[in-house]
């Protein structure tokens, strides 16, 4: 290569590296709130699958689904363990407190008040679709979609909320994400270590979650 085509290559890769580091750290799709705001105590309520209004879910969609609300489940489980200001919720003790109980949001965060903490961490699973190959080979990439919201129980206002909703790509059909591709290393991902990655992401964004605010019960 000549002395003049190094320069412009050089720029090229400092360009590729600035504009992949530009995506690698975007903002997340979460609303923070002040300290002095955060709730002391958290109800964290099972996991739900988006409605489907118009009924046009096949048989293999809601299995998928079922299985990836009990793997979503497991994962927030792990991820909030040893928090003393969360509480697990079961559906039996939100029945108890809702009758009707079929995972509103803000029904729950009611019923979040009336169980004695003062927000409630509300997640819905909208996809789960499981790669069809190998870490290295795939016919068809891992995709999971999944919303949270944390709902304050006195005047349900949203305190944090965000949205993972990804079907895995190849680095070369998006040169951006290459730090994702790294820390990932360069793998195909099952779809529950999809979910694991974007939950990870998301959950760590929102303060409330890491530690209690000053109102702690």
């Amino acid at each position: 290569m000549n002395r003049k085509g190094k320069p412009a290559l050089a720029a090229t890769l400092v360009l590729l590296l600035v504009l992949a580091g530009a995506c690698g750290t975007r903002q997340p799709d979460v609303t923070l709130i002040p300290a002095k705001d955060l709730p002391g105590s958290i109800l964290v309520v099972p996991v739900t699958i988006a409605q489907d209004p118009q009924g046009t879910r096949d048989e293999t969609t809601r299995q998928e689904l079922e299985k990836g609300r009990e793997v979503l489940a497991e994962l927030v489980a792990e991820f909030l363990t040893d928090r003393p200001h969360l509480r697990f919720a079961t559906t039996a003790q939100l029945t108890e407190v809702i009758p009707d109980y079929s995972g509103d949001p803000q029904a729950v965060a009611s019923a979040a008040g009336r169980l004695g903490t003062d927000a409630a961490l509300v997640i819905t699973l909208h996809r789960y679709q499981e790669r069809q190959g190998g870490p290295y080979a795939v016919a068809a990439p891992a995709s999971a979609a999944f919303e949270f919201r944390l709902i304050a129980s006195a005047d349900l206002q949203v305190l944090c909320s965000g949205r993972f909703d990804e079907t895995q790509k190849a680095l070369s059909e998006n040169v951006l994400d290459f730090f994702t591709a790294a820390r990932r290393k360069f793998r195909w991902l099952t779809v529950e270590e999809l979910l694991r990655d974007g939950l990870r992401t998301k959950l760590e964004t929102c303060p409330a979650l890491q530690e209690p605010g000053p109102a702690q019960r």
